[in-house]
């Protein structure tokens, strides 16, 4: 997959309370890269190829 100038970013949220998690790790698990939510619960993560891609989210204390 070659990678692109497509993106995705967005805000973490708690489906419960609706508030926002805050370093959250996550992983592009088909291209093997990661980034961490900053203290708001925002995430970006640029240069992604065209196609389906899975995302998992860790923080500890949450489930998969």
């Amino acid at each position: 997959m070659p990678e692109g100038s497509n993106s995705i970013s967005g805000y973490v949220i708690d489906s419960e309370s609706g508030d926002p998690i805050p370093f959250v790790y996550l992983h592009v698990e088909e291209l093997n890269r990661s980034t961490t939510s900053d203290a708001t619960g925002y995430f970006t993560i640029q240069n992604l190829p065209t196609g389906e891609l899975h995302i998992a989210a860790h923080r500890l204390g949450y489930k998969t």
